[in-house]
């Protein structure tokens, strides 16, 4: 179904799914985590 599904438990904001999408549609987990974490 191509739908980006990220296991946050897994997640170490490293950036590799990003970098890796064929389709160029995750964003970069590092700025997504800064907010996630700013809005806490």
């Amino acid at each position: 179904n191509n739908i980006a599904k990220i296991d946050y438990e897994k997640c170490r904001s490293c950036g590799r799914c990003a970098q890796e999408c064929p389709q160029d549609v995750i964003e970069d987990v590092r700025r997504l985590d800064k907010r996630l974490k700013e809005a806490a």
